[in-house]
C-alpha cells in the first residue's frame, strides 16, 4: 500500500517550507506506525527536496519552471489508481477534477477557503473562520478547524509558566525568504543584553554566516542554531516564544509556551490578529514597518506581564488539543483501507 504526496518547499516566498513539514508528519505517521509507504511529487527547490530526502522518502521531481498543465498531466500519471495527497495553492477546479479521476481518492490540505474544489476529501486546519469556509460541493467531505491540526510525533512536555522571562526564541519559518528574522535583530537589539535570545533558523534559511555576521555588528549576543529536529522540546524549554504565524505558531499554542505572532506572508496577518484576540498570542504585527522602540515595547510588556502569559498559555492549550494527527490518519485510512 502506498500514498503519494504532491507538495512544494524551499526558500521561495509564499512557498516556503511549512506544507513540506506538514506532509512529512503525515507521512511518518503512515510508515512507521501503519507501514504504509509514502511517495513525494515535487518541483526541485533544494532545500525541500534535501528535507525529503533526508526523512528516507521516495522523491520524483518536476522542473521548477513546470506550467500547471505539465503539472497536472505528471503527477496524473504518478498516481493513477493510488491515493494522493496534495498540499499546494496552484491547483483550481479543472485540475482538481482531473486528478480526482486518475486516483483512487484524492485529498487535499486547504488553509484557505472560499473556493469551490471537489476532491474526496479536504482537511483545513485553519484556526480563522473566515479561512475555512467553502462553497459545499456534494460527494466531497470537509474537515475544517483546529482539530486537525497535526503536532509532532513526539510526545513534548507541556509548558508551565514561570514568574520571570529569561530565555527567548525567535523562530520564523524553515525558510523566511524575506528575512524577516533579520529584521527582528535590527529592531530587538537594544533589548539584546535583557533577555537569552536564541535564533531558530530552518533547514531552508542559506545566509546563517551573513546572519552570525550581523548579530556580531549589532553585538547582539544570542544563540544561533539550525535544523533542529525537535522543535517542539526546545519551545517546552523557553519562556517566550517569537514565531511566524504557519504550522510552528499552533505547535507552540499546543505545547503553552507564550508567543508573539510576527506574520511573515498575507494570509498569515489574518491569523495573527485571530490569535490576538483570541488572547492566545501578541500579535507584534509587520515588523519591517514598526520602530525598533514599538517592537521592544511590545517584547518587554508581555514579558513582564505574569497574569497575562499565564492566560494566553491557558487558551493555546486550549485551541489545539494535540490529536489532530491521529484525526487526519484515520481519515486517510478510511479511503484507502
Amino acid at each position: 500500500m502506498k500514498v503519494f504526496f504532491r507538495v512544494d518547499g524551499g526558500d521561495i516566498y509564499s512557498v516556503a517550507m511549512g506544507h513540506i513539514y506538514r506532509c512529512l508528519k503525515v507521512a511518518r505517521l503512515l510508515r512507521d506506525k501503519l507501514k504504509i509507504e509514502s511517495t513525494f511529487i515535487a518541483k526541485n527547490y533544494e532545500e525541500g527536496v534535501s528535507k525529503i530526502k533526508e526523512e528516507q522518502f521516495e522523491t520524483l521531481l518536476l522542473d521548477n519552471d513546470c506550467g500547471l498543465d505539465d503539472d497536472v498531466q505528471l503527477t496524473s500519471q504518478y498516481v493513477s489508481g493510488k491515493c494522493l495527497i496534495t498540499d499546494v495553492r496552484h491547483y483550481k477546479e479543472n485540475d482538481v477534477i482531473m486528478l480526482k479521476e486518475m486516483c483512487e481518492c484524492l485529498i487535499m490540505f486547504d488553509d484557505h477557503g472560499k473556493s469551490a474544489i471537489s476532491p474526496n476529501v479536504v482537511i483545513n486546519p485553519s484556526i480563522v473562520p473566515e479561512q475555512r469556509e467553502y462553497d459545499i460541493v456534494d460527494n466531497t467531505e470537509y474537515y475544517l478547524g483546529p482539530d486537525y491540526f497535526l503536532t509532532g510525533t513526539n510526545v513534548v512536555p507541556r509548558y508551565d509558566i514561570i514568574e520571570n522571562v529569561n530565555n527567548i526564541a525567535i523562530s520564523l519559518g524553515g525558510a523566511d525568504p524575506a528575512r524577516y528574522t533579520e529584521v527582528f535583530v535590527r529592531k530587538a537589539s537594544p533589548i539584546s543584553s535583557k533577555y537569552n535570545f536564541t535564533f531558530i533558523l530552518g533547514p531552508a534559511y542559506n545566509d546563517i554566516k551573513s546572519f552570525k555576521a550581523l548579530l556580531s555588528s549589532l553585538d547582539f549576543k544570542a544563540k544561533v542554531l539550525q535544523n533542529i529536529p525537535d522543535l517542539p522540546a526546545l519551545f517546552s524549554e523557553m519562556d517566550l516564544v517569537v514565531t511566524a504565524g504557519g504550522e510552528t505558531c499552533l505547535e507552540l499554542a499546543y505545547i503553552g509556551t507564550p508567543g508573539l505572532v510576527v506574520p511573515t506572508i498575507e494570509y498569515e496577518i489574518e491569523t495573527a490578529k485571530y490569535l490576538e484576540n483570541q488572547e492566545v498570542f501578541i500579535n507584534l504585527g509587520d515588523i519591517k514597518k514598526l520602530s525598533s522602540t514599538a517592537v521592544c515595547s511590545k517584547i518587554i510588556s508581555f514579558a513582564e506581564n505574569l497574569p497575562k502569559r499565564k492566560k494566553y498559555s491557558e487558551n493555546g492549550k486550549a485551541l489545539i488539543d494535540g490529536n489532530g494527527a491521529k484525526r487526519v490518519t484515520n481519515i486517510i485510512l478510511a479511503k484507502i483501507s
